[in-house]
Parts: C-alpha cells; sequence; structure tokens
C-alpha cells in the first residue's frame, strides 16, 4: 500500500474520530498436488532478518528495537509448542547425523551453507524444510503539519406550530450544516510487521506452500488510544494467522 494511501486513511480517521487503525496485506499459495498428510519431520529453519527496502523513508526503528531476535524466536517457540504430530528437527541436529552417518562420503561438504550435499541428504532425515523471513519488526513517527478541515455537524432543532384545523404539533429534526475544524499539527505512529513463510519439499527442494502477512497499525503518537503493546502484538496476530493456516497441520 503506497504511502499517500496511508495518509489519506490515516487522516479520515483522524476526522472520524477513529484510532489506530490497522493496515493488512496477506498472500498465501499452496501446491495442491502436494500430499502434506504423510508429512511426520519438518527441518525448521534459523529465522532470517531482511531489512532491504523495508521503509524508504529511513525513519523505521527497526534497529533499535530491543531483543528483536529473541522476542521473534520466543514468538515461533510458543506455538511450535502447540503444534503435534509431527517431530521438529534443527540444521545443527542434521549435521550432526549426517556427518556420524558411515555411509556419508568422505569428501562430502556438509555445513550451514546449505551445500549440494548437505540438500541431498536432507531428505533422509526430514519431509519439509520450512523457512521464516522477518522483513520488518518495529516502528516509525511521522510529523504531519495543522490543517483546517470543513466538516459536517449535525444540530438537533425543536420545531412546532399548529395545523389548519387548530391541532398543536411539535418534534425534533435533524439538521446538517457545516463548520471549518482546526487540527494542531502532530505525529503519527506506525506498528509494522511483515513476516514470510516458505516450505519446500525436501525431496524436490521446489515450493508447496508459500505465506507473507504485511501489518501496520496507525495511531496518533502519545495519544490515549495508543496501543502501548507496539509492534509485537502486530507480529503476534500475524503470526496467529500463519499457524492456523499451516497445511500440514491435522
Amino acid at each position: 500500500m503506497s504511502t499517500a494511501i496511508k495518509i489519506f486513511i490515516v487522516m479520515i480517521c483522524i476526522l472520524s474520530g477513529i484510532s489506530p487503525i490497522a493496515l493488512a496485506k496477506q498472500t498465501e499459495w499452496k501446491e495442491n498436488a502436494y500430499d502434506f498428510t504423510k508429512v511426520k519431520t519438518i527441518l525448521i529453519m534459523d529465522t532470517e532478518f531482511i531489512y532491504d527496502g523495508f521503509d524508504i523513508s529511513g525513519k523505521n526503528q527497526f534497529h533499535n528495537y530491543p531483543d528483536v531476535q529473541i522476542k521473534i524466536e520466543d514468538m515461533l517457540a510458543s506455538r511450535w509448542e502447540k503444534v503435534t504430530g509431527f517431530h521438529y528437527v534443527t540444521l545443527p541436529y542434521i549435521i550432526e547425523r549426517i556427518k556420524a552417518d558411515p555411509n556419508t562420503p568422505v569428501d562430502a561438504v556438509i555445513g550451514p551453507d546449505m551445500s549440494g550435499d548437505l540438500i541431498k541428504a536432507i531428505p533422509k532425515y526430514a519431509d519439509l524444510v520450512l523457512f521464516t523471513e522477518v522483513h520488518d519488526f518495529g516502528w516509525f513517527y511521522e510529523h504531519y503539519d495543522a490543517y483546517y478541515s470543513t466538516e459536517t455537524v449535525i444540530d438537533r432543532v425543536r420545531y412546532g406550530g399548529v395545523t389548519a384545523d387548530g391541532k398543536a404539533y411539535s418534534g425534533w429534526m435533524e439538521v446538517p450544516r457545516s463548520v471549518v475544524v482546526h487540527y494542531d499539527a502532530g505525529y503519527r505512529i506506525y506498528d509494522s510487521a511483515d513476516l514470510r513463510f516458505r516450505i519446500v519439499d525436501a525431496r524436490t527442494w521446489k515450493d508447496v506452500w508459500k505465506y507473507s502477512d504485511r501489518r501496520d497499525r496507525i495511531s496518533s503518537a502519545f495519544g490515549k488510544e495508543y496501543d502501548r503493546s507496539g509492534p509485537e502484538s502486530v507480529m503476534k496476530r500475524i503470526l496467529n494467522v500463519a499457524f492456523d493456516k499451516m497445511p500440514f497441520k491435522k
């Protein structure tokens, strides 16, 4: 979503007295021909943090957000604990098993750099490989200038009179009128999170499921309505939805 559209939506919310507002963009793709019911073991790769191009203004405070990696790993771990019926392994575990296997060629290149020899050996220990990328997890402020806005207010007006046959009548009616309202300059804050999952078949190394979710919660900075849970609550919502959609879950 473009910055101009975001600003327009925020201004509408400010004028309407509605805040904060959440913006989301989700995409999902699944290989329907793949039989996820046969999955028994999943290799979960370490989370990658990829920051390139996530905020062209340079205002995003991703790098200043405390304990980013620990918080993300804790969020993921707490959710994996609730996914039962599968065996989960890590890359160091598989590397150790491969190196201990007497059938592994002595000249095989087995290391964390995902060499060809390692990729060929992984299917013996895992059915699927899951990659996780975090492209944003932080916040930034935007300043907006003071402005005037022409708005419509509704006045409740009483009316009454006497009919031609002498009967009195009265009631209330709503009458719209335009007023010019001044808004002071201020700041709006974006709590942002962007997470992407990719699952590949360990035997063919082809994608079988991809999911991405980008969310921004926009509110008036320092206002009473600001959600002080920050980007963490935004990321938790992303993960809750993503784990509900995991294709191999029974």
